[in-house]
């Protein structure tokens, strides 16, 4: 749907646009100890043609930074802690107000916490939590309904099975926790 409450004159139409973006990253081991950080450019992207009326700005992803430390007490075993930051309110789709048509999104600061255990030397067992805030805020929660960015809590549990030195299957279940969030009906437009 348009601000206009219609649908976009392309009629869901396929339309496509091109992207560029970059990543950086460094990681340092010890035998005991590992640190790495990631940078990740924001994604910028051309306009859709097809939808205009729908799209005021493009439709970039935002800039993140992740920094993480492991402790490594064996060999077999693996703690790991991280913090990442997502950019989404830098971006016009995403950060502005709704009526020049962005979804007021707020940025994203999550803690990651992960165990890695080599139980055998053909399986390894991983579990892995996730923290993190919600890009919605109560005051904008029906303009962004379709948005399914109110989740804070991810839980994961992972398995590797190594066929050889080259090729490995991976079994993994991500869960996540369910959250609630109502409008105020204090937010722009829609709300």
């Amino acid at each position: 749907l348009t601000l206009n409450l219609r649908t976009a004159d392309a009629d869901n139409a396929w339309d496509k646009a091109f992207g560029l973006g970059f990543n950086l990253g460094v990681y340092k081991r010890w035998e005991h100890f590992a640190v790495g950080a990631m940078y990740k450019s924001r994604q910028w992207s051309q306009s859709f043609d097809k939808y205009p009326d729908l799209l005021k700005h493009t439709l970039d992803y935002p800039h993140m930074a992740r920094v993480g430390v492991a402790w490594i007490p064996r060999e077999d075993l693996t703690f790991t802690l991280d913090y990442e930051y997502q950019a989404w309110s830098k971006l016009p789709v995403f950060g502005d107000r709704v009526s020049p048509s962005g979804l007021r999104s707020a940025d994203v600061h999550a803690y990651k916490f992960g165990v890695e255990w080599a139980a055998t030397e053909k399986v390894t067992l991983m579990a892995g939590l996730s923290f993190g805030s919600i890009v919605v805020d109560e005051d904008h929660v029906m303009v962004n309904a379709f948005n399914p960015t109110i989740i804070e809590q991810h839980y994961t549990l992972g398995a590797t099975y190594h066929l050889n030195e080259h090729h490995s299957v991976h079994l993994i279940y991500a869960r996540s926790a369910n959250n609630k969030l109502t409008d105020s009906g204090r937010g722009d437009l829609f709300s």
